[in-house]
């Protein structure tokens, strides 16, 4: 639909990434969530920075205040190696993926 310009001006303000494409002409979004040096070499969209942070999660009190943070060797990992991860849904790490991480 957006491809179609139905409006003006077209703004996204979803998900701290650009679209890429010309069919966005602005971006909400904070120095938090996207840094300025990046901003002016990834963004396709001109940018309307926000103050603080636009994400409305708050970390605070989330872990209880003895938490620590677990050592490589409680999972049985050696110390100081990299760990991959993929914070989102467990069927998009495919295979293919997961062999490109391992390169």
């Amino acid at each position: 639909i957006l491809l179609l310009r139905p409006a003006l001006m077209q703004v996204n303000m979803v998900y701290a990434a650009t679209t890429g494409g010309d069919h966005i002409d602005l971006f909400v979004n904070d120095k938090v969530a996207s840094p300025p040096d990046l901003v002016s070499e990834v963004f396709s969209e001109k940018m309307l920075m926000v103050p603080g942070s636009h994400f409305v999660n708050n970390q605070d009190g989330l872990l209880p205040k003895s938490w620590a943070e677990p050592s490589y060797s409680e999972f049985g990992l050696e110390e100081g190696r990299p760990i991959i991860a993929a914070m989102n849904a467990f069927f998009k790490v495919t295979p293919v993926i997961f062999q490109a991480w391992i390169r």
